[in-house]
């Protein structure tokens, strides 16, 4: 069980540095932000219920998953640690979605939709998950 503690401390981490940096920029009123009411690349805007039905489901999956003794590859560490911050993105998002009725986005890059830590987090662990399956 103590092993399983350090990825729910990257999950906190994330977690926090996301709240952080979301709060300090919704609060700052020359902050660039976008408010996203869907999941990623504004998909499902305006389904506040589906996407929150949605997003507790993947979080019960992923903790499960994170929580399991088997790995599903043979990169338990890799595999754990993709989980973790799959997860506290996930919970982040699931936290603006609550909190403020959408998902506060603050980095912007061209061609591409604004993002967040979160979002960031959710898509490099699935990368890195898909990586170590096909590696399996």
């Amino acid at each position: 069980m103590v092993k399983k503690l350090k990825y729910f401390f990257i999950i906190l981490v994330i977690f926090i540095i996301d709240l952080i940096l979301k709060y300090s920029l919704f609060n700052n009123h020359r902050a660039i932000i976008n408010t996203n009411t869907g999941i990623g690349l504004g998909l499902l805007p305006n389904n506040f219920i589906l996407i929150l039905g949605l997003s507790i489901i993947i979080i019960g999956v992923f903790i499960a998953l994170l929580l399991r003794k088997k790995s599903f590859t043979k990169y338990n560490n890799l595999e754990k640690f993709s989980l973790s911050i799959i997860i506290a993105g996930s919970l982040n998002n699931l936290f603006d979605r609550l909190f403020y009725g959408f998902v506060i986005d603050y980095i912007r890059m061209p061609l591409i939709p604004m993002f967040n830590i979160s979002d960031f987090s959710i898509t490099l662990g699935i990368i890195m998950l898909i990586i170590l399956l096909l590696r399996a």
